[in-house]
């Protein structure tokens, strides 16, 4: 399967806002990959197409985050949330099986940058969830 130039450059902008090693890179820098990225791959990207794409990217990783927090949250705490939705099923389960691995460091690297108060409040019910399981190990 091959990527149309939109797609391409939707993968290349996601790779600049979520690797840890383009994170490290200066804005400017990671700005200046990706304009040269979207010369070389992407050139029917236009400047209101990548400013679009940015947005949109920007958009859906606050609410895939907020998805995360409340559906872990939901999984584990909210049984009546988890009858009949074989998704939330599964996702409990699998939360379940693995507590003991699950680190919630880096989700609050990300929680502390939210200004969204509903992500917050999941996150610190998630929290206490996992201290409760930790304390019951």
């Amino acid at each position: 399967m091959t990527f149309n130039d939109r797609e391409k450059f939707i993968v290349a902008s996601t790779i600049m806002v979520s690797t840890s090693i383009a994170k490290k890179l200066p804005r400017e820098v990671r700005a200046a990959l990706l304009d040269y990225i979207r010369q070389k791959q992407c050139p029917s990207i236009t400047n209101d197409e990548w400013h679009e794409i940015a947005e949109g990217i920007n958009e859906h990783k606050d609410a895939t985050q907020k998805a995360m927090l409340i559906g872990f949250f939901d999984a584990v705490k909210n049984p009546f949330k988890t009858q009949g939705d074989p998704a939330a099923t599964k996702l409990d389960a699998k939360i379940r099986e693995n507590m003991h691995n699950i680190d919630l460091d880096e989700f609050k690297k990300v929680v502390e940058t939210q200004k969204d108060k509903v992500i917050q409040k999941a996150f610190e019910k998630v929290k206490d969830m996992k201290n409760e399981y930790d304390d019951g190990r």
